[in-house]
């Protein structure tokens, strides 16, 4: 993997990157230039992605941080990114390089929530759990509006914080993917041959620059329709009939009350054990059974803060469950 460093940011901006820092909210839309795209870093990290798969940048701990999109690449190892803020006329210059820290925060959560083989052994059940990778990476669920594969293919326009943390959390994704392709060649020959995409007439640049924000038309794969989500398919057989109750009490509560609730539910044995190896399938599901509830990222904080309970949170799960109990017992 190609690494780019300081040595390609022009030593002047290196004096004074205070000149390029943000002036505005985090959240706010910066539209790329023109002249960007035509730039001569641009072109440059262009021509690197012809022979390469992903090119990376190097964080303040030495990590390398791989990025598989070129026109991303090039915005986050680049002091002087030419945009307009989104709405108006108004040009400015910003500092991609800072970017790169919720980029990385980004990558890393896409990396623990990759859903990982359910037994660790990719020789059994090899069709289902191709099935489902290929269903992630080309985009063709239901509930998922693009697939990883678009975060490759197509640049990004309109950038802030926000859309730039999804674009390492899929590239999280990917990394873990490619490292399986690596490590079981076999077994992912054909994986990444005869996408099943079928490309639409207007996927120029422009009509592609919202990445989560575009919807790709779902395409069946192998004969097998696209699973509905369903938050019922997690509950164990105990705890199917409770899932009326539970749409009740926990109806667009925060995320923090529905991750007492999920660990409330694995204490009971009414949810399966594996729930959340798959926290964007997760909180798909969760969204269509109890309404809002909150962004995945919200969801996956709290889930995680849980895996290792504070005294006080475990009393909070023992108050899930009583009354979880409490209703059982009524019928």
């Amino acid at each position: 993997m190609i690494i780019i460093s300081k040595e390609f940011i022009p030593k002047e901006l290196l004096r004074d990157e205070r000149r390029f820092a943000f002036a505005f909210e985090p959240q706010q839309f910066y539209e790329l230039s023109e002249d960007f795209l035509q730039s001569a870093h641009h072109q440059y990290v262009l021509e690197q992605f012809e022979t390469s798969n992903s090119i990376g940048f190097a964080t303040n701990k030495g990590k390398a941080i791989p990025v598989y999109n070129p026109t991303l690449c090039a915005i986050l190892t680049s002091h002087k990114v030419l945009v307009t803020l989104l709405g108006t006329n108004q040009s400015l210059f910003i500092n991609g390089v800072y970017y790169q820290d919720v980029y990385t925060k980004g990558f890393e959560q896409g990396i623990n929530n990759f859903f990982e083989h359910p037994s660790r052994n990719i020789y059994e059940n090899t069709s289902s759990y191709l099935a489902d990778l290929r269903s992630h990476y080309y985009g063709i669920s239901n509930q998922q509006k693009v697939g990883w594969i678009f975060f490759k293919k197509y640049p990004p326009r309109k950038i802030n914080f926000s859309s730039i943390f999804d674009w390492g959390y899929i590239g999280g994704m990917l990394y873990k993917l490619e490292g399986l392709a690596i490590q079981y060649p076999t077994v992912f020959e054909d994986f990444f041959k005869h996408s099943p995409i079928e490309q639409r007439n207007d996927s120029s640049p422009k009509s592609q620059s919202e990445g989560m924000q575009v919807q790709e038309r779902p395409v069946k794969i192998d004969n097998m329709p696209p699973k509905e989500p369903d938050f019922e398919n997690y509950l164990t057989d105990k705890g199917k009939p409770l899932l009326p109750f539970l749409q009740k009490e926990y109806s667009n509560a925060k995320p923090e009350r529905i991750a007492y609730m999920l660990f409330a539910l694995k204490d009971l044995e009414l949810i399966i054990n594996s729930f959340s190896s798959n926290k964007t399938e997760l909180h798909a599901y969760l969204s269509k059974a109890f309404g809002d509830i909150g962004t995945r990222q919200g969801l996956t904080i709290n889930i995680n803060n849980l895996d290792s309970a504070s005294q006080y949170q475990e009393q909070k799960i023992k108050a899930e469950k009583r009354m979880i109990k409490a209703n059982m017992l009524k019928k």
